[in-house]
């Protein structure tokens, strides 16, 4: 769930505490009242994270030199959570992270956890840091001499390649924390299985006569 509420970030994500394990293995949360649950109820939700970055940033780099040109440009994001609500083809990372948890007895047996209504799965102990950053684009270009093509009528020819949103780094197990978040605004931070941003190489020519 994500809650709009006075004295927290906008549309913050409301959830139960993860406190690891009983002595049976069954997942437990902090209640509200202050002690351990393996049955949270509603009034145990409390705030876990939230959807929207406490900080934006970004690089622009533009160079040249004889004739070369190169350019960089990156974005990221830092401060946010995302919250996995949905398992579609190509998660298997993140069900990486939850059977390294069981290995290392931080997270319950799957049998456990059964069932997406399961309060775990809306915890803490489901919630992961969505910090980012991505080259959103990376090229190198090189112009031919002028007294070169002026012999054939042409002003400028410059030939490129550019890799596009080709390199990210995150500790985000999911597909991507660039488009995890649904658009909506009060659904910052839930993961419903959103398709990645694609990986471009391109090849190009910029002529002019």
């Amino acid at each position: 769930m994500t809650a709009f509420e006075n004295g927290y970030p906008i549309w913050y994500l409301l959830g139960w505490d993860y406190q690891g394990m009983d002595a049976e293995g069954n997942p437990q949360f902090m209640g509200a009242d202050g002690k351990l649950t393996t049955s949270p109820t509603t009034n145990d939700m409390t705030y876990i994270g939230q959807g929207t970055p406490t900080f934006t940033y970004g690089i622009n780099i533009n160079m040249a030199w004889k004739g070369f040109d190169f350019a960089l440009y990156g974005a990221g994001v830092a401060g946010n959570s995302i919250l996995p609500v949905l398992h579609r083809t190509g998660f298997k990372n993140g069900l990486k992270v939850y059977l390294e948890g069981y290995e290392n007895g931080t997270m319950p047996h799957p049998e456990k956890i059964l069932g997406f209504d399961n309060p775990f799965w809306s915890s803490t102990g489901n919630l992961f840091k969505g910090d980012f950053f991505r080259i959103k684009q990376l090229q190198l270009g090189y112009t031919l001499p002028r007294n070169l093509t002026r012999k054939v009528a042409i002003s400028n020819l410059r030939f490129y390649v550019s890799l596009d949103d080709y390199f990210t780094f995150t500790s985000y197990p999911g597909l991507d924390p660039e488009t995890a978040s649904t658009n909506n605004t009060s659904g910052a931070g839930l993961d419903w299985g959103s398709y990645p941003t694609m990986q471009k190489v391109v090849l190009g020519v910029n002529l002019t006569f």
